[in-house]
């Protein structure tokens, strides 16, 4: 690392004129990949997990049951936009800090008009002048002040939501005294910086939770999203999410009375060969434990 700093040092400008918008990427990529290494030796960290999906794959409805008995904290992200990356861990004091975009990440929304609406960038330059390149904190005594704060931030009708990059949540919780939860914006992201940003919090997980939509189970999104941004070895669990649709649309679908328990079973075995095909096809008995596949309904959580 110390021979890369010095590279930089030394050449980094005409690296930068040669290689253009590749050289942030690639300087990122290498002291995330060092500093990634350098966390995987430090025996005191935390477990880190990474939640992933796409968009609708009912990411935050899934962290609310696992954090929040079933209670609605964290919104749900209705489209790429609002979906900004959440880092949820232990403090004894209960703040939330706000990192929002840079000039740099507005400078790359407005060039890639392709997957940004002109009216996101209006958004963000309308709310944005006082907060582009900021990080704030806000404090909050219980969890009904901490869900008004996030609805401002995180929702799809928050009054900032188009401008936040990151946000960490801290929470005087002792059961999350030694984990750290990675929830990520998922597939397709439309900002560059934190697409990167997820890439390399995704590096540095130890173990990584895919929810796949049990009604559309392990479809090419959610592969490409496990060949591609995952990228190192790391324990992978595969949850079959929103599960009780699948059963609501079949009973719906049947003219005939069908048991439960029967039903049930059938609609997990089609997940389960699929699950058991997708892992031999693929190659990734190293990654995913071929023998456990998990589902997950919030309504079966009620």
């Amino acid at each position: 690392m110390e021979s890369f700093n010095r590279l930089i040092r030394d050449y980094g400008s005409s690296l930068e004129e040669l290689f253009k918008s590749e050289y942030n990427y690639f300087i990122s990529q290498i002291r995330g990949f060092y500093e990634a290494v350098k966390e995987k030796l430090n025996e005191n960290r935390k477990l880190r997990i990474g939640i992933v999906g796409q968009i609708k794959s009912g990411k935050s409805t899934f962290l609310n049951c696992y954090l929040f008995n079933g209670e609605e904290i964290l919104p749900k992200a209705i489209t790429p936009m609002t979906a900004s990356l959440t880092f949820i861990t232990y403090s004894p004091q209960n703040k939330i800090e706000i990192e929002f975009f840079n000039e740099n990440d507005i400078e790359n929304l407005k060039k890639d008009s392709s997957q940004v609406s002109k009216r996101t960038y209006e958004l963000i330059m309308k709310t944005g002048k006082n907060y582009i390149g900021k990080k704030i904190e806000k404090k909050f005594e219980n969890r009904n002040e901490l869900k008004q704060e996030l609805i401002k931030y995180v929702s799809e009708s928050g009054e900032y939501s188009h401008l936040v990059k990151s946000l960490s949540l801290y929470i005087n919780d002792e059961f999350l005294r030694y984990i750290e939860i990675v929830d990520t914006p998922g597939l397709n992201d439309p900002i560059i910086s934190r697409s990167i940003k997820t890439i390399q919090f995704l590096e540095r997980c130890d173990v990584i939770l895919l929810l796949s939509r049990a009604s559309q189970f392990l479809e090419d999104a959610d592969i490409k999203l496990l060949l591609e941004q995952i990228r190192k070895p790391v324990k992978v669990y595969i949850i079959a999410s929103r599960f009780d649709q699948v059963l609501v649309d079949a009973l719906s679908s049947s003219d005939q009375k069908i048991d439960f328990l029967d039903l049930y079973n059938k609609e997990y075995e089609k997940r389960k060969n699929r699950f058991i095909k997708f892992i031999s096809e693929k190659n990734l008995s190293n990654l995913i434990d071929n023998e456990k596949l998990f589902i997950f309904s919030s309504l079966f959580f009620k």
